[in-house]
């Protein structure tokens, strides 16, 4: 049998016809005019061979034309097959994954005359058909969607892309002659060295197109955004020239202050909130002319409620955030104004306390010296200046943590014996509070000395400060210090070259609580009702900014906790 065939007689029409219905095997499309008495309402063959491929998972598609004289037949239809409507459809084609049967000759000679059909089982004429019927299908509205517009009297809904420079123009001065209410026009300039100047000429030329005698009851709203700087007086001056007769609200923006981006120059314009416009233009070095004439690249045209509806929203939204992102960089700026006033209360407060608490730091520890002479009063003594001692301790850790925060945290780096600086610090505490708590601390060391470059002052606070907590924990009775060197710290510090020391202080007590020791180093988590949470977090920041780590466990026998700390050796 030959490809490609003549039809035009009844009988080969119908008998090609049936057989490309039962051939089909994926798919089976179609267009055509439907009457009110469709064929494939009227056959049951066609109806079983369309049943036969829906049954098997197989698409069914059809494209006609529904207006009101067949909506009746054409809602029975999108029942059995996948309908879309076209308007203005002609002729007419079936499809199946072989063969093509088209209308090709329509005659009226007589009221027996038959139409000319083309059939063909060319696989390009196929593919060919198929081609024109998938952009025919993607143009298409799905059945229900114009059978509703038909019912309930709507506006047909239009999402066009236009590419041609004369429809383009025609379309825009159509929507601007039926402006009656509101015209929305939002401009992104995707290059930051244009001109507002240039920008406010061309969107000049927008509002030029609608008639002067409607302006005056119109209300237009412009956005513009730009990555250049904004100049203050533009949103002024810039429309002084419309803007004595037409109710014009301007709004230049910042691409940063939306956080927007755009790599073209783009232009959406709304019009009554009824009708949008999405176009893309051209570079600003190209343009000479009015902005609608070969200006435009293409432009995205629709009326679709729905549509309409989210851009409106969309630039809503963006005309308010200009406000809001104003209104938050004033908060900010009113929040940095306060935490800086607040860090300044704080240094300020600190020292206010430590002026006062010098002397009575330096008179205890006079009358604890002299103590003998006053033998009845010596727990006195103790007791003040221990409070002395506790109260200029947290004044210190105040004042240091406003200078982190403030980044003015120096360390004053010097030579000297770790190893012995521990040592009198242990001396110091059973002298001030061993003697009172008669709790045992002893010292094991590798070393007899350890010579490291660091701030002695921070450092001596860091291990006095966990000494001291390991006294405070309940039930501690034994604290062991240990001095050893390695290769690396514990953790991940880069260089396995370097040596460091590393300083374990160990207590017996109750162990940090499980709940505590994952923040154990943040500020204000205390694991004991007198501190204030400062001391271990300025002590971990002390040995980081010195190059070391600082880290803390629960010991394994149930018993106490470790904390540890490491610092590098030169």
């Amino acid at each position: 049998m030959s490809s490609f065939r003549i039809l035009d007689n009844q009988k080969d029409i119908t008998k090609s016809f049936t057989r490309l219905l039962y051939n089909a095997v994926n798919h089976l499309d179609g267009f055509g005019i439907t009457d009110r008495t469709p064929l494939i309402l009227e056959s049951e063959v066609i109806r079983g061979c369309i049943r036969n491929l829906r049954n098997l998972g197989k698409r069914v598609r059809y494209i006609t034309n529904i207006e009101d004289a067949n909506i009746g037949s054409c809602k029975k239809i999108s029942e059995i097959v996948e309908l879309r409507h076209l308007d203005n459809i002609q002729g007419g084609i079936i499809i199946n994954d072989f063969e093509y049967l088209g209308l090709l000759e329509s005659r009226n000679d007589g009221p027996n005359s038959n139409p000319i059909h083309i059939y063909s089982k060319n696989k390009w004429l196929v593919e060919q058909q198929r081609l024109i019927f998938d952009m025919l299908w993607e143009k298409a509205i799905p059945a229900k969607i114009r059978v509703k517009q038909i019912e309930q009297g709507l506006e047909r809904d239009v999402c066009e892309l236009i590419t041609d420079e004369n429809s383009i123009t025609t379309k825009y001065e159509q929507a601007l002659r039926s402006l009656v209410k509101e015209l929305c026009i939002f401009y992104s300039a995707s290059e930051g060295d244009v001109p507002n100047e240039r920008i406010v000429q061309k969107i000049s030329e927008i509002i030029i197109h609608i008639s002067k005698s409607k302006l005056k009851d119109i209300k237009i709203i412009i956005i513009v955004l730009t990555n250049g700087s904004i100049n203050g007086t533009a949103p002024l001056t810039g429309f002084s020239h419309i803007s004595q007769d037409y109710d014009v609200r301007i709004k230049y923006m910042t691409k940063e202050a939306v956080n927007f981006q755009l790599s073209r120059d783009l232009m959406i314009l709304t019009v009554d909130r009824k009708e949008l416009f999405i176009s893309e233009l051209k570079n600003f070095e190209d343009i000479s002319r009015c902005i609608f004439e070969n200006d435009i690249n293409f432009t995205i045209h629709s009326n679709s409620g729905s549509v309409v509806s989210t851009y409106n929203t969309i630039l809503e939204m963006l005309w308010r955030q200009d406000e809001i992102y104003k209104k938050s960089e004033m908060a900010i700026t009113q929040l940095k104004l306060q935490d800086k006033l607040q860090k300044e209360f704080v240094h300020n407060f600190a020292n206010g306390l430590r002026n006062p608490l010098q002397p009575i730091l330096g008179f205890s520890e006079i009358l604890v010296e002299k103590k003998e002479e006053f033998s009845r009063y010596g727990d006195v003594f103790d007791i003040i200046n221990a409070c002395a001692q506790k109260l200029a301790k947290h004044v210190n850790n105040m004042i240091a943590i406003t200078e982190i925060e403030n980044e003015t945290f120096i360390l004053n780096k010097e030579t000297f014996d770790l190893v012995k600086l521990i040592r009198d610090i242990t001396k110091q505490i059973k002298k001030n509070i061993l003697s009172i708590t008669k709790k045992n601390l002893s010292i094991s060391t590798n070393v007899d000395s350890m010579m490291i470059n660091a701030d002695k002052n921070r450092i001596k606070f860091t291990i006095e400060n966990v000494i001291t907590n390991a006294v405070d924990i309940p039930n501690s009775n034994n604290i062991k210090i240990l001095v050893e060197t390695t290769r690396s710290s514990s953790s991940q510090n880069g260089d396995k070259n370097q040596c460091f020391v590393i300083v374990t202080i160990m207590d017996d007590g109750t162990g940090i609580d499980r709940m505590i020791l994952p923040r154990l180093f943040s500020k204000f988590v205390a694991d004991s009702r007198d501190g204030l949470g400062l001391g271990l977090y300025l002590a971990k920041n002390i040995i980081e900014r010195h190059g070391g780590e600082m880290w803390a466990e629960n010991n394994e026998n149930g018993k106490g906790a470790t904390i540890r700390f490491s610092l590098p050796i030169n």
